[in-house]
């Protein structure tokens, strides 16, 4: 249990304008501390106990930014229990650098919003729902949350959350198209492909005998072709690739690196993020304008799904096909020829004052 920061205490039947004590089996009790360490119980919550929480939610995994990366930002962690047991979890950031005080969650992560546990009923999810508001409400003047989509759910109450923060007054302001691969227990991977795509992957399996090679953590060779990859499509990487290395020094097993070579030569490569046991996302996508031709992503991706299904992944996360409203109908395209199945990430939004 979180010892030190902020406590607090909610009834059932609070007031959005006043805190009520009752007796502990009775109340929601707050923690906020402003920072983002993990402990044991923490760490196994998210993994274990919690119904819908990922790599992107655990303190931890945000240790990887640099402390003076974000200016006017702080850390900020609110733990919920229930007889003094954890049942959900947030983590974000406090941001006021302009002249407004801002509570976002995620903060320098994909995902955000409230882990909970998952044997949590709706009621008992509005009810941490309606302490996290009184709180931020009270704190801050503008709030920012994310819900998780409905795949990284084992019992699909996230889809309560979409619910809660819109009866509440909250807005939709950003709405990501994710396509994800639904790994099945006897994967037909190939034979889910479309077609015309399994005849590609024909040409890089076995005319151009293109090879792949695995890693933990990310090389500087394909750093190296992620960053001019990048800048051909005149973008630059989330991650540094001392942060990449960091992430897995943090959480081994976290980073792997899936490199398609043709002759000596690095063609094309996926860096993946194990995301926890159920889910594998393909963080970054990169190649040469050569390996393009030798349809060397195809490669890449097929043995990604192929390594998904015999890790015993449920998802494999192809990522973002969007911004925001705006579809990015190539990526959107390419990913359904692998089976990638439409799901929506929301951002909500609502200022206080």
């Amino acid at each position: 249990m979180i010892t030190q920061g902020e406590n607090y205490e909610f009834t059932k039947g609070y007031s959005s304008n006043k805190m009520l004590r009752s007796q502990p089996a009775e109340t929601i009790a707050m923690a906020v501390e402003h920072n983002w360490e993990e402990n044991e119980p923490l760490s196994e919550f998210i993994l274990r106990d919690s119904d819908n929480g990922t790599l992107f939610q655990r303190p931890r995994f945000l240790q990887y930014h640099g402390r003076n990366k974000f200016r006017n930002t702080d850390p900020i962690k609110i733990c919920f229990f229930k007889k003094g047991k954890l049942v959900a979890l947030i983590t974000g950031a406090v941001q006021s650098d302009t002249g407004e005080k801002k509570f976002i969650s995620p903060f320098g992560s994909s995902y955000g919003g409230l882990v909970f546990h998952h044997a949590l009923s709706f009621k008992e999810i509005e009810d941490i729902y309606s302490a996290l508001i009184i709180y931020l409400e009270r704190e801050y003047s503008h709030v920012i949350l994310s819900s998780s989509p409905f795949f990284h759910s084992q019992t699909g109450k996230s889809q309560y959350i979409d619910h809660i923060l819109l009866n509440k007054g909250f807005t939709i302001t950003k709405s990501d198209i994710i396509l994800v691969h639904r790994v099945g227990p006897e994967e037909k991977f190939p034979l889910r492909i479309d077609k015309k795509t399994l005849t590609e992957l024909k040409q890089p399996l076995f005319k151009n005998k293109l090879r792949l090679e695995t890693i933990n953590g990310v090389d500087d060779e394909s750093y190296r072709l992620l960053l001019a990859s990048q800048e051909r499509l005149l973008g630059t990487p989330t991650h540094t690739h001392e942060e990449l290395l960091r992430i897995e020094n943090l959480i081994p097993g976290t980073v792997q690196t899936f490199k398609a070579y043709s002759g000596a030569g690095l063609a094309s490569g996926i860096i993946t993020f194990r995301l926890n046991n159920n889910i594998l996302s393909t963080f970054y996508v990169f190649d040469t304008p050569e390996g393009r031709n030798l349809k060397s992503n195809h490669f890449t991706y097929y043995h990604v799904a192929k390594s998904a299904f015999e890790n015993n992944f449920k998802f494999l996360d192809f990522g973002s096909a969007s911004f925001g409203w705006l579809p990015n109908y190539h990526l959107i395209n390419f990913k359904e020829k692998f089976d990638g199945k439409p799901f929506l990430r929301h951002r909500f939004e609502k200022k206080f004052k």
